[in-house]
């Protein structure tokens, strides 16, 4: 259910930007970027710097962040056709016909779904690395991630596990944070709506500055949004259901929730050809919701009263060497955790028996990994170079379920990866520019601790015969390995009030038996594509796309 209403907005936007060199992390409009630059830039989907994919590919930058007025990160994914608005904060108590994702979504954050295929089959990762989930470490929340942050969002359809590994059956999205921004950005933006209630605040402050031989970033983001009640703006008949005899007093499409957030990021260059570099992302994030509703036959009000803090900690580091021959070695190590504790008061009166209750349900979700990547030109051959990246990398995923300080789900996977990629340009130049024939090759094979391995190859072609004519296809094999909340768990038996015939649509308690299968594998996929890309040459303002 999607809530619509008139709102208020206000904002002031102040920022003082100092003269700075312009890079490839810096202005992302790549229209503008050099060749050299272009040549050094590592787009998602693929481990060789310069080179296109081959499946279909959009890139929002930060100048269309400002010229759409998205505030939030959820807002810019929100707008993508490719995306499916089903985790998201309001999806939660609207959830008939919704997957049981939607329905766990307890503690309502975002999460990317690309082509619907189901959020925990995108795999999101933040400047090329995985990051610790929430909903039982299911998926990563977008909303733990301030915009003030973000430099641009790279979100690519189609398998990727040739070149991440799991999770990438429907696509990768990539959140570039703001690495070389110089100078300082205040925002403070305050929004409500028409009728009342709903308010929402966001504030934020960003500082850069160049160190000569490296580059420093540093900012705070506040943001804050009160309930929006659906009794309150007429959207909720307070009239009984009589279908499941139950009225609904109280929904809050807008819950409370209170967000702090802050964002270190910086490089030293050794010398030209040595550079290291580390980044850090925390996020608190304190969520309230209240529901209250009356069942037939009771003499009470039921409710449900929540409260849920959690903590995102991202931390990288790593360092990149160029060698001779225009080779290049990346070495990054990545530790990520997301921590949720759910208080809940529940009063029930069903009619014919009441329960009230209090307790407190918590998980931890962990993921540390290291990777090394080298890359560059293969020996020239029939006047032809080809690029070439191979890597290794380790991880470690570690989940724990608490329900009143008692261990219920306690689990973890070392995946071991080896992995590489080759470009071979058959026609024409090699870079992004002029007419060109490229092919593309890569596989993956990753090694899990707990159900074996798997290989995933993937293939593709771009093709360039006319100037602003592009022709792309593309084979690819994916997979999505099981959550661990989805091999650890016990089975479990529980009462809920349902629908009976019987009793002419009267609730009655049913037993529900529910668990997950330990033997359960990966979830598998094949993708084919193609597309036609035209951007015609006397109209250099319009391009069309198809796939």
């Amino acid at each position: 259910m999607r809530v619509t209403s008139k709102v208020a907005i206000f904002l002031i936007g102040i920022g003082y930007v100092l003269p700075a060199v312009v890079s490839a992390d810096d202005r992302v409009d790549l229209l503008e970027l050099s060749i050299e630059e272009l040549g050094k830039l590592v787009v998602t989907g693929t481990r060789i710097p310069g080179r296109d994919v081959p499946v279909p590919m959009t890139i929002v930058t930060r100048q269309e962040f400002e010229a759409a007025g998205f505030l939030r990160l959820q807002d810019v994914f929100e707008a993508l056709p490719q995306n499916f608005d089903e985790v998201t904060p309001d999806g939660r108590f609207a959830n008939e016909g919704g997957s049981l994702l939607r329905g766990l979504n307890n503690t309502r954050v975002t999460a990317a779904d690309l082509r619907g295929l189901g959020a925990q089959s995108t795999l999101t990762l933040v400047n090329g690395s995985r990051r610790a989930g929430s909903i039982d470490g299911r998926v990563v929340d977008l909303s733990a991630i301030p915009l003030s942050f973000v430099e641009r969002v790279e979100v690519v359809t189609g398998g990727r596990s040739a070149v991440y590994g799991a999770d990438a059956v429907a696509g990768v999205v990539n959140v570039v944070t703001r690495r070389e921004f110089t100078g300082a950005e205040s925002q403070l933006h305050f929004g409500q709506a028409a009728d009342g209630g709903g308010e929402r605040f966001q504030a934020s402050q960003l500082f850069g500055g160049d160190l000569g031989r490296g580059h420093v970033v540093a900012g705070y983001d506040f943001g804050r949004t009160w309930p929006l009640d659906l009794a309150d703006v007429g959207l909720l008949s307070l009239a009984e259901n009589p279908e499941i005899g139950l009225a609904q007093l109280s929904l809050n499409a807008q819950a409370d929730v209170q967000r702090h957030s802050g964002y270190a990021s910086g490089r030293y260059s050794l010398s030209d050809r040595l550079e290291f570099h580390a980044e850090g992302l925390y996020t608190n994030r304190e969520f309230e919701d209240f529901e209250l509703r009356r069942f037939s036959g009771a003499t009470q009000d039921s409710f449900t009263s929540t409260t849920s803090p959690s903590e995102h900690l991202d931390l990288t580091a790593g360092a990149r060497a160029e060698f001779g021959g225009d080779w290049t070695l990346d070495v990054t190590g990545d530790w990520s955790e997301v921590e949720t504790e759910r208080a809940t008061s529940l009063f029930a009166d069903l009619g014919f028996i009441t329960i009230d209750r209090d307790f407190v349900a918590s998980d931890e979700a962990a993921i540390s990994s290291f990777s090394t990547v080298l890359d560059g030109p293969l020996p020239e051959v029939a006047g032809r170079t080809a690029r070439a990246a191979a890597g290794v990398e380790w991880r470690k995923e570690d989940y724990a379920n608490f329900f009143d300080g008692i261990a219920e789900e306690n689990a973890d996977r070392i995946v071991r990866s080896v992995f590489a990629e080759l470009s071979i340009p058959l026609l024409g130049g090699a870079g992004r520019e002029g007419r060109r024939l490229e092919l593309s090759l890569a596989g993956r094979y990753d090694d899990y601790s707990d159900f074996g391995g798997t290989f995933n190859p993937q293939a593709g072609f771009i093709w360039i015969p006319a100037e602003g004519l592009t022709l792309r296809g593309a084979y690819s094999a994916a997979f999505r390995a099981p959550a661990l909340a989805e091999l650890d768990s016990d089975t479990e038996a529980f009462l809920e009030p349902a629908e009976d015939p019987a009793l002419g649509g009267a609730p009655a308690p049913v037993l529900f038996i529910q668990g997950d299968d330990p033997a359960l594998g990966p979830e598998e996929a094949e993708t084919w594509s193609f597309g036609v890309d035209f951007e015609p040459e006397f109209a250099t303002w319009a391009s069309f796309s198809l796939s």
